[in-house]
């Protein structure tokens, strides 16, 4: 991962083609697979994978806080009409407080004020979040975890088939589902090893 500094931040970044990330949800390990192909086609933007990116790196972030809690991270996702992108700023390191300078200084300070132990320490840190070859071949993982909603679908399509709900009314619940799953993996003791190690 390349270090850049950047808004006055010291930060690294990872890109995902909002087609791949979409891609991935085609590929979501269910027994309705026609069925929510059809629901993801309709139904996946901006929202559904800012949502799941989201949930993936908070549990990255609260992970590698775990590991080493001298060293703060926000993470902030944007997008545009192909990509979504994920920066990564480091916001705390031990004593420093990285908000308080502009690019030029926090350069300074990483390139001539780090000892090598210091710096050994933050390149360590840096090569532990996913780069985008990692996330495009591991994202896969933790939608299937979140996203396992075969039991759901059985039950809302017999009230389907029983006329006790709409196909529209069947698709609003499998998104509140969706959103409930990711919202709450924020606060699950998950065991996400296997999502995120390299």
């Amino acid at each position: 991962m390349e270090i850049l500094f950047e808004k006055n931040r010291i930060c690294t970044k990872t890109i995902i083609k909002k087609d791949v990330l979409k891609s991935k949800f085609f590929d979501l390990k269910t027994t309705y697979k026609k069925f929510m192909q059809k629901y993801i086609e309709k139904n996946f933007n901006e929202t559904f994978g800012i949502v799941s990116l989201t949930s993936y790196f908070l549990l990255l972030k609260t992970r590698l806080y775990q590991e080493n809690p001298n060293i703060n991270i926000d993470v902030l996702i944007t997008y545009d009409n192909e990509n979504f992108y994920i920066r990564f700023n480091i916001i705390e390191f031990y004593d420093r407080d990285l908000s308080k300078y502009n690019n030029d200084q926090l350069e300074l300070l990483y390139k001539n004020h780090f000892d090598e132990n210091e710096k050994e320490v933050f390149n360590d840190y840096i090569k532990n979040i996913p780069n985008d070859e990692f996330l495009n071949n591991n994202i896969h993982k933790f939608i299937n975890m979140m996203f396992n909603c075969d039991d759901l679908i059985k039950e809302l399509k017999q009230k389907v088939s029983n006329k006790e709900m709409t196909l529209e009314q069947m698709e609003f619940e499998i998104s509140k589902y969706f959103f409930g799953s990711f919202a709450l993996s924020i606060n699950k003791n998950l065991a996400v090893d296997e999502l995120l190690e390299k």
